[in-house]
């Protein structure tokens, strides 16, 4: 089994180009100012010492927070990281534990350390490592007597990552044992993925209308919890963990599955047996067959709701699905993983989120012809969840959504002691350290709208080093170095060097071919790599609340709405024009566009149909009906 890879340190990445002006953007927007705007996350926060929120809030926006600073490395981030850093460390008492001194609940904390070990990464402060140890040693003690409950039940081991590196600097087996405990401790998701039994929706399982009717006494319950806790015994706890509705609610919870796709080789990890990724992905699939949509995610209006693509995608589910497969690459060093962290990234990520990080959804629709507050066919999600805003629907994303873009800067260079791994081609430096030196490496490239890639690398380790270049979605792919070319045409996921050393230049050239996904919902979509291409319905912004900038917004179609049908020729969308337009530093400014066969529903008047990238559109239609042909006419 091969080790895990390791990440770079934030410090070491420095990116340009359009993946830039999102960080930027992020930082401008609401990263930069949430505190102002949303009381959970200001001075008043338990975290740092006030009578505010004191659960999860905190330690999910520091979280995002400290990579955003350090890959941008802006003064004024940073020392707001250090602000929030200062508080949690100053809140440990002699026994380990921290917190608010009213949190009795594992779960924050278990987010806290995740956020610490980016902090770490980027400062190699010491102090770090005598935290996480001295809070893990308090978690062995207690765990005995303090079960994992509720959403640690179901989350516990968000905290592996703290855990490898606790164990790395220590080598003490504690660490690997309290790793193995917390994995036979929390819900078991080994089992859940490989004997999928949820193939309905929820509400097959849990009525609706009930659930409905009792989630404001549930709230009021859980707010007045978190603000008088008091002490439950291990018995009170595995009964609570253990009933049948907690049972089905924990395990159609969108976030909660989209955190456990790692789970299972976290256990095997620290089990130290084989990370059986082919098993992992026929599991995954099994579920999106299910509950799956053209974005390689599953519907999570807060639970599994089928197949349609009205339903709603959590903006919660989606960086935590990509967080989900940057730790399945670090791993595994499967690039499956950065297939589907690509489409989400490209994809999922920007179509929730305005372009000038503003505002977000709650839920996104694959199909949205209308962002409104409104009635919508979703689980557990209220009318404003499709609005983009502070925080519409619930807080949790208001809070969570800022590790997306900046993490997964994480997955673009990985490396273990005598390699390294280039995952993804985002325009940057890279610096990658050895024992016995530095590679620095350099990205140009206007991926994913263009195909080409140049990357200069220059080596000051004192040893030749592996290199792997992904071949993304296995295209056809040349790679060009010292006037020699190779091609792959075989489907092959890597090309390797076995042997950089110095000053080199390589020039890569992917081929995608357009691809007709066929949706669980019957209906087709068109990709082409990770681009996910939608129907753009032009729209006009609707005010709801707020002081601008950051107000909640919603937008409203500005023609009747178009219902096109494709034509499917010989089973693939007939694609007639594809064009990339001048590429400029914005994501949202340099669009292509593809022109397929098609027909309005309305007149049956044949034409070429316009689609877009689906995270440069706010309302679209992903999903669509078509009328089959063959290459001999209709069938």
């Amino acid at each position: 089994m091969n080790p895990a890879l390791s990440y770079l340190p934030p410090t070491a990445i420095s990116v340009n180009g359009p993946f830039r002006s999102w960080l930027v953007n992020q930082k401008e927007g609401l990263t930069g100012h949430i505190g102002e705007v949303f009381g959970d996350l200001s001075d008043a926060s338990g975290w740092l010492g006030g009578q505010g929120e004191s659960w999860e809030r905190g330690p999910y926006y520091l979280d995002g927070l400290v990579a955003l600073a350090y890959v941008l490395d802006d003064k004024k981030l940073k020392a707001r990281v250090e602000k929030w850093v200062r508080a949690i460390r100053a809140s440990q008492t002699a026994n380990g534990n921290f917190g608010p001194k009213i949190l009795l609940d594992w779960w924050p904390k278990l987010v806290v350390t995740k956020a610490f070990v980016t902090y770490f990464r980027a400062t190699k402060n010491p102090a770090i490592i005598d935290f996480l140890r001295r809070f893990f040693d308090y978690m062995i003690l207690e765990l005995p007597t303090k079960p994992l409950y509720f959403w640690a039940y179901a989350r516990g081991l968000e905290a592996s990552e703290a855990l490898q590196l606790v164990y790395e600097y220590t080598h003490d087996e504690k660490y690997r044992t309290l790793a193995l405990t917390l994995r036979d401790a929390s819900l078991d998701w080994d089992h859940y993925f490989a004997d999928f039994v949820f193939a309905h929706k929820t509400t097959f399982y849990l009525n609706r209308t009930l659930f409905s009717l009792a989630r404001p006494l549930m709230m009021k319950k859980d707010e007045k919890e978190k603000r008088h806790p008091k002490v439950k015994s291990a018995h009170e706890i595995e009964s609570f963990n253990h009933s049948r509705v907690m049972d089905v609610y924990l395990k159609t919870h969108g976030v909660n599955i989209a955190m456990a796709l790692k789970y299972p080789l976290y256990g095997h990890y620290w089990a130290k047996e084989s990370l059986k990724t082919a098993e992992l992905w026929a599991d995954y699939r099994n579920l999106l067959e299910h509950h799956g949509n053209a974005l390689g995610l599953f519907s999570s209006d807060e639970h599994l709701n089928g197949t349609s693509p009205k339903q709603g995608i959590e903006l919660c589910v989606v960086v935590e699905a990509m967080y989900a497969m940057e730790e399945i690459l670090r791993l595994s060093r499967d690039p499956i993983a950065a297939d589907y962290l690509e489409t989400y990234l490209y994809n999922a990520l920007p179509a929730t989120i305005t372009p000038d990080y503003d505002a977000h959804q709650y839920c996104q629709q694959v199909n949205q012809t209308k962002v409104a507050v409104q009635r919508n066919p979703f689980y557990d999600a209220d009318k404003t969840a499709t609005t983009f805003g502070i925080a519409p629907s619930y807080g949790c994303c208001a809070a969570n959504m800022h590790q997306g873009f900046p993490k997964a800067l994480n997955a673009v260079v990985m490396h273990d002691e005598g390699s390294f791994y280039v995952f993804l081609y985002v325009s940057g430096k890279y610096d990658i350290p050895f024992k016995d030196g530095v590679v620095h490496v350099e990205i140009k490239t206007d991926y994913p709208f263009g195909d080409n890639v140049t990357l200069n690398v220059e080596t000051t380790s004192s040893a030749p080093k592996k290199m792997y270049l992904r071949i993304p979605f296995g295209a056809k792919a040349m790679l060009t170095h010292q006037g020699k070319t190779i091609e792959n045409n075989d489907g092959g996921r890597f090309f390797m060097m076995d042997s950089v050393w110095g000053d080199a230049s390589f020039a890569l050239r992917f081929e995608p071919e357009f691809k007709t996904l066929k949706n669980p919902d019957k209906t087709y979509s068109l990709k082409r790599g990770p681009l996910l291409f939608a129907l753009p319905i032009a729209s006009v912004e609707t005010y709801i609340k707020g002081q601008p900038p950051f107000h909640d917004r919603g937008f409203m179609p500005k023609e009747k709405i178009p219902s096109p049908v494709l034509d499917l020729v010989d089973g693939q969308i007939k694609v007639l024009d594809y064009a990339v337009k001048k590429i400029t530093d914005s994501f949202y400014t340099t669009p292509c566009e593809v022109f397929v066969e098609g027909r309005k529903k309305e007149s049956d008047s044949v034409g070429p149909v316009r689609l877009v990238p689906y995270g440069q559109t706010i309302l679209r239609i992903g999903h669509f009906k078509v009328r089959r042909k063959s290459v001999n006419g209709e069938k």
